[in-house]
């Protein structure tokens, strides 16, 4: 069963969650870019896939899959608004 999108909730990227001036925004947006960073840092260590839902349908990909964005840029903003 593949879940649709409610257009009743405000979506929102990491990137502006991050840039937010709603500070529990901020924090949300940091957690999911530690959360994504620690996932896929257990996945390297483990040897194992990370699960992903790409169009509708769950795939296992490697952790440094070019379909996983890059978190470089928003791990050092994560860092820098909400300094853990």
């Amino acid at each position: 069963m593949v879940q649709q999108h409610d257009d009743t909730i405000p979506q929102l990227d990491i990137r502006e969650a991050l840039l937010s001036s709603d500070v529990g925004l901020q924090r949300i947006g940091a957690a999911a870019v530690h959360a994504a960073n620690d996932a896929r840092d257990t996945a390297r260590s483990s040897g194992t896939a990370i699960i992903v839902t790409i169009n509708g349908t769950a795939q296992a990909v490697d952790p440094d899959s070019p379909l996983l964005p890059d978190l470089t840029e928003l791990l050092t903003l994560a860092d820098e608004i909400v300094p853990l």
